[in-house]
């Protein structure tokens, strides 16, 4: 049988002065999930009217895979470097699709 496909929403907030490092540290984690792991959607976004907050969209090819990629050296050494310019904690969504675009 195989594996669902699993879908993320996950949110970023900084401050106004540290957002480009933010939007740096993301992108590091964008390239990682696509060329290491193969993510078929790690889309990152900005909002438009409050730029301190980033949004990604990840679907993730089955549950094991994603695990793997968060367990990762490369991961957990961006996401410390992250932390540490939050105003919040990070909220991570588990979705379910429930129709088709």
């Amino acid at each position: 049988m195989k594996e669902e496909m699993v879908s993320i929403l996950v949110i970023f907030e900084t401050n106004s002065n540290l957002v480009e490092r933010l939007r740096s540290l993301l992108e590091v984690l964008c390239e990682i999930a696509r060329d290491e792991y193969k993510c078929p959607r790690f889309e990152l976004f900005q909002n438009t009217y409050a730029p301190e907050k980033f949004y990604l969209m990840e679907t993730w090819q089955d549950q094991k895979t994603w695990e793997k990629y968060i367990s990762s050296p490369e991961f957990n050494s961006a996401m410390e470097e992250i932390n540490k310019i939050l105003v919040y904690p990070i909220q991570i969504t588990m979705l379910n699709k429930l129709s088709q675009a």
